[in-house]
């Protein structure tokens, strides 16, 4: 046993190894609490608004463009894009990921062009040059069930 340990005993050793576990245990779960309330602080804000809806030329689908707003210090925004059948009660009021096909950022405008019952065109125009489609964007193909193919393009104004 080292010198510096000798006149301590094993039981007074344990009792500070276990006093530092107890206390790096209570720090840990007061950080993961932390971060859970910061969380659900920023998340709370969030908003969906639906900003349109398109019906496909045989009234089968609808495309709906919703719009949500997140909360937080630094805010949020994505455009969602759902193609569901027609008969779904949609009630606009939160995304059903279930139907989602896109999801973009605020920037720009997006124009919708049914071509027919199974292609919609959706044509993503950014009119600034700072305007964004988004970082974390999402592009699906087709819809939920394969029938509808979705054909993105982009342009400039």
């Amino acid at each position: 046993m080292p010198s510096y340990f000798r006149g301590i005993s094993k039981g007074i050793l344990l009792d500070i190894g276990r006093a530092i576990l107890v206390a790096i245990g209570i720090i840990t779960l007061l950080i993961a609490i932390a971060v859970v309330s910061c969380t659900w602080i920023a998340s709370s804000g969030d908003t969906y608004e639906l900003k349109g809806s398109y019906s496909s030329p045989d009234g089968s689908h609808l495309l709906a463009v919703g719009l949500s707003m997140g909360g937080g210090a630094a805010g949020s925004c994505s455009r969602h894009l759902l193609i569901m059948p027609s008969q779904i009660q949609f009630d606009g009021r939160k995304v059903q990921e279930e139907y989602q096909v896109g999801m973009l950022g605020c920037g720009g405008e997006i124009k919708i062009q049914w071509e027919s019952e199974t292609l919609v065109h959706v044509l993503v125009v950014l009119s600034e040059p700072w305007d964004q489609i988004g970082s974390g964007y999402l592009l699906g193909t087709h819809d939920r069930s394969g029938k509808v193919k979705v054909d993105y393009r982009f342009g400039a104004m």
